[in-house]
């Protein structure tokens, strides 16, 4: 085998092994080709993540700032039902000193009027014995008249006063039966107050967590995009390289392809030059 033979040999294995990169490059292009979209598709959808993430954190933060800012008149509210719970005490206090007081009038009264009537019933015996006495118990007789006038005066008084008595203390067992009622009332709008205020809490708190979760994510979210960016880059950079390993590929076969024709064109001038010898 001559040189020349050797060396188209030599020439055609290289070119095979460019064709061989060539093709495994194109491949390879194609491979990163699809893993560029795919990445550029996974940022994409980390990208929405992240907007979805900030309209999330945007949108807990409103809503803590508004459950927050109820704290405040859920707190006046209970402030002002323990001064109105306060109040009613003090009232209920207040009416149950009225109607010991009412008792003491009334038992005063119930004497006063039984003064009246025995009064009634001395005047009355002071005027049988003057009209016994005859002419010498006129005087007496006109004296026993007014007491009897007035005894029968202090008598309405007393039955008037019991009356008036009697509307009072209905009218003061009314209020304090309001003020029962209300005080019961009051304490259960304190307690559900007092629930309302812990819900509220609790409902800060857990927003709290979910914002700072939401915060987290967005961390990932960045640190994931930051190595997504990365990765573009070093795909571009490896599809870059491909390129030019698919082009200087095709080179070399356009080499070895001219290389072969220029030895064939030697070996078949040799082989002529051999026939006229």
């Amino acid at each position: 085998m001559t040189i020349l033979s050797e060396a188209l040999k030599l020439v055609g294995r290289i070119r095979q092994n460019a064709e061989g990169v060539n093709k495994a490059s194109r491949e390879r292009a194609v491979f990163i080709g699809e893993l560029l979209t795919q990445n550029e598709q996974t940022n994409a959808a980390a990208s929405d993540l992240r907007t979805e993430g900030k309209e999330r954190r945007a949108a807990l933060g409103q809503v803590r700032g508004r459950v927050d800012s109820l704290q405040t008149p859920i707190t006046e509210f209970r402030q002002a039902l323990d001064a109105s719970k306060s109040e009613t005490v003090r009232i209920g206090t207040h009416t149950e000193e009225l109607k010991s007081k009412l008792e003491a009038i009334r038992a005063n009264g119930s004497e006063i009027g039984a003064i009246a009537l025995q009064t009634q019933m001395l005047a009355l015996n002071a005027s049988i014995e003057a009209k016994r006495a005859g002419d010498a118990g006129v005087g007496f007789e006109v004296i026993a008249s007014e007491i009897r006038t007035l005894s029968q005066r202090v008598e309405k008084a007393v039955s008037s006063m019991r009356k008036a008595i009697e509307g009072v203390a209905d009218a003061n067992s009314s209020i304090h039966a309001g003020t029962t009622a209300l005080k019961n009332v009051t304490e259960q709008a304190e307690g559900q107050a007092g629930t309302c205020a812990e819900h509220l809490t609790d409902l800060s708190q857990d927003l709290s967590q979910q914002i700072q979760g939401a915060e987290a994510s967005a961390e990932t979210l960045d640190s994931l995009s930051s190595d997504l960016s990365q990765l573009t880059s070093a795909l571009e950079r490896i599809a870059d390289n491909t390129q030019a390993a698919i082009k200087g590929s095709e080179e070399n076969i356009g080499i070895c392809d001219s290389i072969s024709r220029t030895l064939a064109t030697v070996e078949e001038q040799q082989e002529i030059e051999a026939l006229r010898a």
